[in-house]
Protein backbone atom coordinates (compact mmCIF):
# COMPACT_ATOMS: atom_id res chain seq x y z
CA UNK A 1 0.00 0.00 0.00
CA UNK A 2 2.86 2.37 0.86
CA UNK A 3 4.46 1.57 -2.49
CA UNK A 4 1.23 2.46 -4.31
CA UNK A 5 0.98 5.77 -2.44
CA UNK A 6 4.62 6.53 -3.11
CA UNK A 7 4.23 5.76 -6.81
CA UNK A 8 1.07 7.91 -6.94
CA UNK A 9 2.90 10.82 -5.28
CA UNK A 10 5.73 10.55 -7.80
CA UNK A 11 3.20 10.58 -10.64
CA UNK A 12 1.48 13.71 -9.29
CA UNK A 13 4.82 15.50 -8.81
CA UNK A 14 5.94 14.53 -12.31
CA UNK A 15 2.66 15.77 -13.77
CA UNK A 16 2.98 19.10 -11.96
CA UNK A 17 6.57 19.55 -13.12
CA UNK A 18 5.64 18.61 -16.69
CA UNK A 19 2.65 21.00 -16.68
CA UNK A 20 4.76 23.87 -15.34
CA UNK A 21 7.42 23.35 -18.00
CA UNK A 22 5.00 22.91 -20.87
CA UNK A 23 2.65 25.73 -19.98
CA UNK A 24 5.56 27.99 -19.06
CA UNK A 25 7.02 27.45 -22.51
CA UNK A 26 3.67 28.13 -24.20
CA UNK A 27 3.19 31.52 -22.52
CA UNK A 28 4.02 34.25 -25.03
CA UNK A 29 5.66 37.46 -23.84
CA UNK A 30 4.84 40.69 -25.67
CA UNK A 31 7.11 43.65 -24.99
CA UNK A 32 5.93 47.28 -24.95
CA UNK A 33 8.09 50.38 -24.66
CA UNK A 34 6.74 53.77 -23.45
CA UNK A 35 7.83 56.87 -21.53
CA UNK A 36 4.93 56.43 -19.09
CA UNK A 37 6.31 55.46 -15.69
CA UNK A 38 3.92 53.18 -13.75
CA UNK A 39 5.35 53.97 -10.32
CA UNK A 40 2.93 56.66 -9.16
CA UNK A 41 -0.61 55.36 -8.33
CA UNK A 42 -3.18 56.42 -10.94
CA UNK A 43 -0.57 57.99 -13.18
CA UNK A 44 -0.94 57.35 -16.91
CA UNK A 45 1.68 54.60 -16.75
CA UNK A 46 -0.04 52.98 -13.77
CA UNK A 47 -3.39 52.90 -15.59
CA UNK A 48 -1.70 51.49 -18.70
CA UNK A 49 -0.28 48.57 -16.70
CA UNK A 50 -3.72 47.95 -15.16
CA UNK A 51 -5.18 47.83 -18.67
CA UNK A 52 -2.53 45.30 -19.68
CA UNK A 53 -3.49 43.19 -16.65
CA UNK A 54 -7.08 43.14 -17.89
CA UNK A 55 -5.88 41.81 -21.22
CA UNK A 56 -3.75 39.15 -19.51
CA UNK A 57 -6.78 37.94 -17.53
CA UNK A 58 -8.66 37.46 -20.77
CA UNK A 59 -5.62 35.79 -22.36
CA UNK A 60 -3.83 33.71 -19.69
CA UNK A 61 -1.29 32.49 -22.24
CA UNK A 62 -0.07 36.06 -22.86
CA UNK A 63 2.32 38.08 -20.69
CA UNK A 64 2.82 41.78 -21.43
CA UNK A 65 6.16 43.19 -20.33
CA UNK A 66 6.48 46.98 -20.13
CA UNK A 67 9.78 48.83 -20.50
CA UNK A 68 10.07 52.44 -19.36
CA UNK A 69 12.23 54.87 -21.35
CA UNK A 70 12.61 58.52 -20.19
CA UNK A 71 10.72 61.02 -22.34
CA UNK A 72 13.85 62.70 -23.69
CA UNK A 73 15.42 59.37 -24.72
CA UNK A 74 12.54 57.68 -26.51
CA UNK A 75 12.94 59.11 -30.02
CA UNK A 76 16.71 58.48 -30.00
CA UNK A 77 16.07 54.91 -28.88
CA UNK A 78 13.49 54.35 -31.63
CA UNK A 79 15.92 55.63 -34.28
CA UNK A 80 18.62 53.29 -32.95
CA UNK A 81 16.16 50.40 -32.97
CA UNK A 82 15.26 51.21 -36.59
CA UNK A 83 18.94 50.86 -37.50
CA UNK A 84 19.48 47.61 -35.60
CA UNK A 85 16.02 46.07 -36.07
CA UNK A 86 15.92 45.25 -32.36
CA UNK A 87 12.42 46.56 -31.59
CA UNK A 88 9.92 45.74 -28.83
CA UNK A 89 6.76 44.00 -30.08
CA UNK A 90 4.71 47.18 -29.66
CA UNK A 91 6.24 50.62 -30.22
CA UNK A 92 4.98 53.91 -28.84
CA UNK A 93 5.55 57.60 -29.59
CA UNK A 94 4.12 61.05 -29.05
CA UNK A 95 1.76 61.96 -31.88
CA UNK A 96 3.87 64.84 -33.32
CA UNK A 97 6.71 62.37 -33.89
CA UNK A 98 4.76 59.78 -35.87
CA UNK A 99 5.25 61.17 -39.38
CA UNK A 100 9.00 61.67 -39.28
CA UNK A 101 9.52 58.39 -37.41
CA UNK A 102 7.52 56.69 -40.18
CA UNK A 103 9.98 58.22 -42.67
CA UNK A 104 12.84 56.88 -40.54
CA UNK A 105 11.54 53.32 -40.83
CA UNK A 106 10.30 52.85 -37.26
CA UNK A 107 6.70 51.81 -37.92
CA UNK A 108 5.00 49.11 -39.94
CA UNK A 109 2.31 50.20 -42.41
CA UNK A 110 -0.90 49.03 -40.70
CA UNK A 111 -3.35 50.48 -43.23
CA UNK A 112 -4.75 47.08 -44.22
CA UNK A 113 -5.09 45.94 -40.59
CA UNK A 114 -6.94 49.14 -39.65
CA UNK A 115 -9.26 48.87 -42.65
CA UNK A 116 -10.07 45.26 -41.77
CA UNK A 117 -10.89 46.30 -38.20
CA UNK A 118 -13.49 48.72 -39.58
CA UNK A 119 -13.42 51.53 -36.98
CA UNK A 120 -11.18 54.07 -38.71
CA UNK A 121 -14.03 56.51 -39.39
CA UNK A 122 -14.76 56.60 -35.64
CA UNK A 123 -11.41 58.32 -34.97
CA UNK A 124 -11.52 62.12 -34.91
CA UNK A 125 -9.99 63.90 -37.95
CA UNK A 126 -6.95 65.30 -36.13
CA UNK A 127 -6.00 61.85 -34.85
CA UNK A 128 -6.28 60.39 -38.33
CA UNK A 129 -3.97 63.09 -39.69
CA UNK A 130 -1.45 62.59 -36.89
CA UNK A 131 -0.84 58.92 -37.69
CA UNK A 132 -1.05 59.11 -41.49
CA UNK A 133 1.97 59.60 -43.73
CA UNK A 134 1.70 59.57 -47.54
CA UNK A 135 -1.84 58.18 -47.28
CA UNK A 136 -0.75 55.22 -45.17
CA UNK A 137 -1.61 54.57 -41.52
CA UNK A 138 1.33 53.84 -39.22
CA UNK A 139 -0.15 53.96 -35.70
CA UNK A 140 -3.33 54.45 -33.67
CA UNK A 141 -3.72 57.55 -31.52
CA UNK A 142 -4.94 55.98 -28.27
CA UNK A 143 -5.81 59.12 -26.28
CA UNK A 144 -5.38 62.86 -26.57
CA UNK A 145 -5.29 66.05 -24.52
CA UNK A 146 -5.42 69.78 -25.05
CA UNK A 147 -5.61 73.09 -23.20
CA UNK A 148 -8.48 75.14 -21.81
CA UNK A 149 -9.10 78.02 -19.39
CA UNK A 150 -9.63 77.02 -15.76
CA UNK A 151 -11.24 79.66 -13.53
CA UNK A 152 -12.03 79.93 -9.82
CA UNK A 153 -15.81 80.42 -9.50
CA UNK A 154 -15.58 81.77 -5.95
CA UNK A 155 -13.22 84.57 -6.98
CA UNK A 156 -15.45 85.42 -9.94
CA UNK A 157 -18.49 85.63 -7.68
CA UNK A 158 -16.56 87.68 -5.11
CA UNK A 159 -15.82 90.46 -7.61
CA UNK A 160 -19.12 90.22 -9.50
CA UNK A 161 -18.01 88.50 -12.72
CA UNK A 162 -20.99 86.58 -14.09
CA UNK A 163 -19.29 84.49 -16.78
CA UNK A 164 -15.78 83.57 -18.00
CA UNK A 165 -14.14 85.59 -20.79
CA UNK A 166 -14.91 84.53 -24.35
CA UNK A 167 -12.70 86.97 -26.28
CA UNK A 168 -9.32 88.64 -25.81
CA UNK A 169 -11.05 91.92 -24.94
CA UNK A 170 -13.18 90.07 -22.37
CA UNK A 171 -10.03 88.55 -20.90
CA UNK A 172 -8.39 91.94 -20.41
CA UNK A 173 -11.56 93.38 -18.82
CA UNK A 174 -11.90 90.41 -16.44
CA UNK A 175 -8.23 90.71 -15.48
CA UNK A 176 -8.66 94.46 -14.81
CA UNK A 177 -11.63 93.82 -12.54
CA UNK A 178 -9.89 91.03 -10.67
CA UNK A 179 -6.68 92.99 -10.13
CA UNK A 180 -8.61 95.94 -8.71
CA UNK A 181 -10.46 93.78 -6.17
CA UNK A 182 -8.14 90.98 -5.09
CA UNK A 183 -5.18 90.90 -2.64
CA UNK A 184 -1.76 91.79 -4.02
CA UNK A 185 -0.52 88.19 -3.82
CA UNK A 186 -3.37 86.88 -6.02
CA UNK A 187 -2.97 87.25 -9.78
CA UNK A 188 -5.82 87.14 -12.33
CA UNK A 189 -4.15 84.65 -14.68
CA UNK A 190 -1.16 82.36 -15.10
CA UNK A 191 0.39 80.44 -18.01
CA UNK A 192 3.70 78.79 -18.81
CA UNK A 193 6.09 80.99 -20.82
CA UNK A 194 9.43 79.42 -19.94
CA UNK A 195 11.96 78.63 -22.65
CA UNK A 196 10.80 75.07 -23.40
CA UNK A 197 8.19 73.36 -25.56
CA UNK A 198 5.68 74.02 -22.77
CA UNK A 199 5.60 77.72 -23.73
CA UNK A 200 5.16 76.84 -27.41
CA UNK A 201 2.33 74.45 -26.55
CA UNK A 202 0.60 77.07 -24.36
CA UNK A 203 1.06 79.86 -26.92
CA UNK A 204 -0.28 77.89 -29.88
CA UNK A 205 -4.01 78.25 -29.00
CA UNK A 206 -3.65 82.04 -29.03
CA UNK A 207 -1.54 82.03 -32.20
CA UNK A 208 -3.61 79.53 -34.18
CA UNK A 209 -6.97 80.93 -33.09
CA UNK A 210 -5.77 84.22 -34.59
CA UNK A 211 -4.89 82.45 -37.88
CA UNK A 212 -1.18 82.77 -37.11
CA UNK A 213 1.61 80.34 -37.97
CA UNK A 214 4.74 79.19 -36.17
CA UNK A 215 6.54 79.53 -39.48
CA UNK A 216 5.60 83.21 -39.80
CA UNK A 217 6.10 84.79 -36.38
CA UNK A 218 6.77 88.19 -37.94
CA UNK A 219 3.22 88.43 -39.33
CA UNK A 220 0.50 90.60 -37.67
CA UNK A 221 -1.46 87.53 -36.52
CA UNK A 222 1.51 86.23 -34.54
CA UNK A 223 2.58 89.66 -33.27
CA UNK A 224 -0.88 90.47 -31.86
CA UNK A 225 -1.08 87.08 -30.12
CA UNK A 226 2.31 87.63 -28.51
CA UNK A 227 1.31 91.21 -27.63
CA UNK A 228 -1.64 89.85 -25.69
CA UNK A 229 0.68 87.72 -23.55
CA UNK A 230 3.06 90.66 -23.11
CA UNK A 231 0.18 92.88 -21.97
CA UNK A 232 -0.96 90.32 -19.40
CA UNK A 233 2.51 90.40 -17.82
CA UNK A 234 3.20 94.12 -18.29
CA UNK A 235 -0.06 95.14 -16.60
CA UNK A 236 0.51 92.77 -13.68
CA UNK A 237 -2.40 90.49 -14.57
CA UNK A 238 0.07 87.60 -14.78
CA UNK A 239 3.21 87.45 -12.64
CA UNK A 240 6.64 87.73 -14.25
CA UNK A 241 7.28 84.26 -12.83
CA UNK A 242 5.41 82.80 -15.81
CA UNK A 243 8.80 82.99 -17.57
CA UNK A 244 10.02 80.27 -15.20
CA UNK A 245 6.85 78.25 -14.59
CA UNK A 246 6.09 74.85 -16.02
CA UNK A 247 2.51 73.64 -16.39
CA UNK A 248 2.69 71.71 -13.13
CA UNK A 249 3.47 74.96 -11.29
CA UNK A 250 0.24 76.47 -12.62
CA UNK A 251 -1.90 73.81 -10.99
CA UNK A 252 -0.15 74.24 -7.65
CA UNK A 253 -0.67 78.02 -7.57
CA UNK A 254 -4.26 77.54 -8.69
CA UNK A 255 -4.86 75.05 -5.87
CA UNK A 256 -3.31 77.54 -3.44
CA UNK A 257 -5.77 80.17 -4.74
CA UNK A 258 -2.94 82.46 -5.86
CA UNK A 259 -4.12 82.38 -9.48
CA UNK A 260 -7.75 82.98 -10.46
CA UNK A 261 -7.39 81.64 -14.01
CA UNK A 262 -4.84 79.34 -15.66
CA UNK A 263 -4.23 77.88 -19.09
CA UNK A 264 -4.08 74.18 -18.28
CA UNK A 265 -4.57 70.72 -19.72
CA UNK A 266 -7.05 67.97 -18.99
CA UNK A 267 -4.37 65.54 -17.78
CA UNK A 268 -4.35 67.38 -14.44
CA UNK A 269 -7.92 66.10 -13.87
CA UNK A 270 -6.87 62.52 -13.21
CA UNK A 271 -8.57 59.94 -11.02
CA UNK A 272 -6.92 61.50 -7.97
CA UNK A 273 -9.45 64.34 -8.18
CA UNK A 274 -12.40 62.38 -9.54
CA UNK A 275 -13.96 61.42 -6.22
CA UNK A 276 -13.89 65.03 -4.98
CA UNK A 277 -15.58 66.11 -8.18
CA UNK A 278 -18.32 63.50 -7.86
CA UNK A 279 -18.93 64.15 -4.16
CA UNK A 280 -18.46 67.90 -3.85
CA UNK A 281 -18.50 69.26 -7.39
CA UNK A 282 -14.90 70.40 -7.01
CA UNK A 283 -11.34 69.18 -7.47
CA UNK A 284 -8.26 70.06 -5.38
CA UNK A 285 -10.68 71.54 -2.85
CA UNK A 286 -11.33 74.38 -5.29
CA UNK A 287 -14.70 75.48 -6.66
CA UNK A 288 -13.76 75.91 -10.31
CA UNK A 289 -14.91 75.28 -13.82
CA UNK A 290 -13.33 74.87 -17.25
CA UNK A 291 -14.12 76.80 -20.42
CA UNK A 292 -12.58 77.27 -23.85
CA UNK A 293 -9.55 79.52 -24.27
CA UNK A 294 -10.63 83.09 -25.20
CA UNK A 295 -10.52 83.83 -28.94
CA UNK A 296 -9.56 87.08 -30.71
CA UNK A 297 -13.14 88.00 -31.64
CA UNK A 298 -16.61 86.78 -30.78
CA UNK A 299 -17.83 83.99 -33.04
CA UNK A 300 -14.37 82.56 -33.69
CA UNK A 301 -13.51 79.05 -32.51
CA UNK A 302 -10.45 78.20 -30.43
CA UNK A 303 -7.84 76.15 -32.28
CA UNK A 304 -5.80 74.08 -29.83
CA UNK A 305 -2.83 71.75 -30.33
CA UNK A 306 -3.48 68.03 -30.17
CA UNK A 307 -1.58 66.10 -27.54
CA UNK A 308 -1.50 62.41 -26.75
CA UNK A 309 0.44 59.30 -27.67
CA UNK A 310 0.18 56.48 -30.20
CA UNK A 311 0.79 52.72 -30.29
CA UNK A 312 2.07 50.91 -33.36
CA UNK A 313 3.73 47.81 -34.72
CA UNK A 314 7.48 48.00 -35.42
CA UNK A 315 8.74 47.98 -38.99
CA UNK A 316 10.87 44.92 -38.20
CA UNK A 317 8.81 42.92 -35.73
CA UNK A 318 8.59 39.27 -34.80
CA UNK A 319 6.12 37.73 -37.31
CA UNK A 320 5.03 35.11 -34.76
CA UNK A 321 4.08 37.79 -32.21
CA UNK A 322 2.68 40.42 -34.56
CA UNK A 323 -0.89 39.07 -34.53
CA UNK A 324 -0.97 39.17 -30.72
CA UNK A 325 0.64 42.62 -30.59
CA UNK A 326 -1.99 43.97 -33.00
CA UNK A 327 -4.75 42.42 -30.88
CA UNK A 328 -3.37 44.26 -27.82
CA UNK A 329 -3.30 47.56 -29.74
CA UNK A 330 -6.93 47.00 -30.72
CA UNK A 331 -7.74 46.24 -27.07
CA UNK A 332 -6.19 49.56 -26.00
CA UNK A 333 -8.22 51.34 -28.68
CA UNK A 334 -11.51 49.58 -27.97
CA UNK A 335 -14.16 52.26 -27.30
CA UNK A 336 -14.99 51.10 -23.75
CA UNK A 337 -11.37 50.49 -22.78
CA UNK A 338 -10.33 53.85 -24.23
CA UNK A 339 -13.10 55.61 -22.31
CA UNK A 340 -12.11 53.93 -19.03
CA UNK A 341 -8.44 54.75 -19.60
CA UNK A 342 -9.25 58.42 -20.18
CA UNK A 343 -11.64 58.63 -17.22
CA UNK A 344 -8.82 57.46 -14.93
CA UNK A 345 -6.06 59.60 -16.44
CA UNK A 346 -7.85 62.86 -17.22
CA UNK A 347 -7.43 62.41 -20.95
CA UNK A 348 -9.79 62.55 -23.92
CA UNK A 349 -10.62 59.68 -26.29
CA UNK A 350 -9.71 59.84 -29.95
CA UNK A 351 -12.78 57.82 -30.95
CA UNK A 352 -16.20 59.49 -31.16
CA UNK A 353 -18.00 56.53 -29.61
CA UNK A 354 -15.54 56.45 -26.70
CA UNK A 355 -16.03 60.17 -26.09
CA UNK A 356 -19.78 59.67 -25.72
CA UNK A 357 -19.10 57.07 -23.03
CA UNK A 358 -16.55 59.25 -21.24
CA UNK A 359 -18.70 62.38 -20.90
CA UNK A 360 -21.37 60.43 -19.03
CA UNK A 361 -18.81 59.66 -16.33
CA UNK A 362 -16.56 62.72 -16.57
CA UNK A 363 -18.58 65.85 -17.46
CA UNK A 364 -15.61 67.93 -16.24
CA UNK A 365 -13.75 66.80 -19.39
CA UNK A 366 -16.50 67.91 -21.78
CA UNK A 367 -14.79 71.13 -22.92
CA UNK A 368 -11.56 69.28 -23.72
CA UNK A 369 -13.52 66.61 -25.60
CA UNK A 370 -15.31 69.25 -27.68
CA UNK A 371 -12.04 70.98 -28.54
CA UNK A 372 -10.45 67.67 -29.53
CA UNK A 373 -12.82 67.42 -32.50
CA UNK A 374 -11.07 70.38 -34.16
CA UNK A 375 -7.64 70.18 -32.52
CA UNK A 376 -4.62 70.41 -34.81
CA UNK A 377 -1.73 67.92 -34.92
CA UNK A 378 1.40 70.02 -34.63
CA UNK A 379 3.26 68.76 -37.75
CA UNK A 380 0.27 69.77 -39.87
CA UNK A 381 0.63 73.32 -38.51
CA UNK A 382 4.37 73.47 -39.12
CA UNK A 383 5.38 72.71 -35.53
Amino acid sequence: MKLVRFTLCLSVIALLVFSTVVFGQQKTTITVQTYWSPEQPWSTGYVLIETFKQYEKLHPDIEIKHYYVPFGDLVKKLITQALTGDFPDIVFADNPDIQYLARAGVFKDITKLVQEWGVWKDFIPGSQLAVTYRNKIYALHQSTNNLALWYNKDYFKQVGIASPPETWDDLIKVCQKLKASLPANVYPIGFSARNTEEATWQFEPFLWSNNGSLLQLDKPEAISALSLWATLVKEGYAPRDVLNWGQGDLTQYFKNKQLVMIIQGCWELSKLGLEDYKNKGMIFGTNFDVTTIPVPKKGMKPVVPMGGECFALPAKGNPKKEKIAWDIIKFLNDAKNMSDFCANTGRVPTRISATELLIKERPDLKVFAQQAKTAVPRPVAGA
